[in-house]
């Protein structure tokens, strides 16, 4: 009796005892689960956001127009050039003085060239010859004779040519050594040697003969322009007396 009485207890303390342990156990996994469920420690990511670069500033350089500063000169008049106006030169020759005004008489062959001492526009041209000793009219003397107004501003008279080019005309246009005609002795140079009578004068005219026929000394000029020289006579006249 004793004996059963022993077990029974026995059993009674080892039914608690795994009642207890189960019961511990349980609590254990709750807790664990508990845990658990609250997830691990967030850990903090280092933001990777890439920086924000700001966009370099591409503005073209302003590139100012550019400066097209002419080269060419001011507008100036062409320069004037000179020759000696009975061609070649070795074929003429002239005294030094002239009778009773200024002028100079070239001698040179009949039929030696005649030239554009310098460039301009032809005034006045006679191409008939009506000079008669009659009369002597001054107007006429001169016989086949040309006047130029050279782009100098001075007028330049030739004449007893034994004729004239074609295309020497009044306004026509001439450049310096243009063959004007060739020398002769028409007007009042008949019975003479022939020659180009040779005159600068300031441009009055046409008409005005006595003037026209010589009214500075050309000499100087003529001794330059036979050597190639270019004096110029531009400063000689003076249109305020015309």
């Amino acid at each position: 009796m004793q004996r059963r009485w022993w077990i029974g207890i026995g059993a009674g303390v080892l039914v608690a005892a795994l009642a207890a342990f189960l019961v511990g156990r349980g609590s254990g996994s709750d807790r664990a689960g508990a845990h658990s469920s609250a997830g691990p420690a967030a850990t903090a990511t280092p933001s990777t956001a890439a920086p924000t670069a700001a966009a370099p500033t591409t503005s073209a350089p302003t590139t100012a127009a550019p400066t097209t500063a002419s080269s060419a000169p001011p507008s100036q008049p062409a320069r004037t050039s000179y020759v000696f106006p009975v061609q070649p030169v070795n074929a003429a020759n002239y005294p030094g003085s002239h009778h009773d005004y200024p002028a100079a008489d070239i001698f040179a062959a009949c039929g030696t060239t005649v030239v554009a001492p310098t460039s301009g526009v032809v005034q006045e041209v006679t191409l008939v010859d009506v000079w008669s000793s009659n009369d002597d009219d001054p107007a006429t003397r001169g016989g086949i004779s040309f006047a130029i107004v050279g782009d100098d501003g001075v007028r330049y008279y030739g004449s007893h040519l034994s004729g004239l080019e074609p295309s020497i005309v009044p306004d026509a246009r001439v450049a310096t050594g243009t063959v004007l005609g060739r020398v002769g002795r028409t007007g009042n140079a008949a019975g003479t040697p022939c020659h180009l009578h040779f005159g600068i004068s300031t441009p009055c005219g046409p008409g005005d003969v006595l003037r026209r026929r010589g009214e500075f000394w050309p000499q100087p000029h003529l001794d330059d322009w036979a050597v190639g020289g270019q004096s110029s006579p531009a400063d000689l006249p003076d249109p305020s007396t015309c």
